[in-house]
């Protein structure tokens, strides 16, 4: 049976190492597609051009022509906002 002190000590963690993220980077650097993720653009950041940094062309195209059907005068703009498109 184990005893209770083994239970309850915590698992030892090497310290971390710089050229190992270093590295995590330069291996995912070309999987990176270069756009901002959405959630994470605070309000103040959220402008319409960076938004649209946000979705790769034809994902913004469609939601551009979506709104234009839904709210074409863009009355939900508030956040996040993409313009209602042609």
């Amino acid at each position: 049976m184990p005893s209770a002190s083994a239970a309850t000590t915590p698992h030892s963690c090497s310290p971390p190492r710089p050229e190992t993220a270093a590295l995590s980077v330069d291996h995912l650097g070309p999987r990176l597609s270069g756009r901002r993720h959405r959630d994470f653009l605070a309000p103040s950041d959220a402008t319409p051009e960076r938004t649209r940094e946000a979705f790769d062309g034809p994902a913004h195209a469609r939601l551009r022509s979506l709104k234009a059907g839904f709210d074409p005068r863009n009355m939900f703009r508030l956040s996040h906002t993409i313009p209602p498109g042609p």
